[in-house]
């Protein structure tokens, strides 16, 4: 299943929200080769070059560098995506994380976030977006590294039983709990 359409776009705050992983040093020159650092973050972009770039670190990072290259690349997108001043807590920005993805993206299908709250402090997020699952996945650890205090316990995690984007299935699960 096509993780979004052909004519997707992302709004270039998104894309430049990568520029500051902590492996910006070694993913720099795909950076340059797509042009990202050029990005304006109030226009739109298509997609597909940075799906190529992805491709692109796949191929060239095999094994666990690629692994730690995008769950980097989700953790800067968690901590620095421009949020509005009220979105201030973890809960916050879960509740309104489905709202907010069809303003990042553009096209005829730019995919899906729905979350769900299941406890106190407990929640599971399905999520179909153009990005691979460590990405979905650095990008809730971001969000728990920025929202919630310094030494607060949290626990970020792929559901076990589901087949994740990056297998063929539909969609990626994650729970995230603190």
């Amino acid at each position: 299943m096509a993780r979004c359409g052909a004519d997707t776009q992302v709004l270039g705050a998104v894309a430049v929200s990568v520029l500051g992983t902590s492996r910006a040093d070694e993913l720099k020159p795909y950076f340059e080769k797509y042009g990202l650092s050029h990005y304006d973050p109030s226009h739109y972009y298509p997609v597909e070059p940075l799906l190529h770039m992805v491709n692109d670190i796949v191929a060239e990072r095999q094994g666990m560098d690629s692994t730690f290259d995008f769950v980097s690349l989700g953790i800067a997108n968690g901590m620095s995506i421009p949020l509005p001043p009220e979105v201030d807590t973890m809960e916050k920005w879960l509740g309104v994380w489905m709202d907010r993805h069809p303003m990042l993206y553009k096209g005829s299908d730019i995919g899906y976030v729905k979350v769900e709250k299941l406890g106190e402090h407990y929640f599971r997020a399905r999520v179909r977006w153009p990005w691979v699952d460590d990405v979905t996945y650095g990008t809730i650890y971001g969000m728990c590294r920025r929202f919630l205090t310094h030494g607060e316990h949290y626990t970020v995690w792929y559901d076990p039983d589901a087949v994740r984007s990056d297998r063929g299935g539909q969609d990626t699960v994650i729970y995230v709990q603190w």
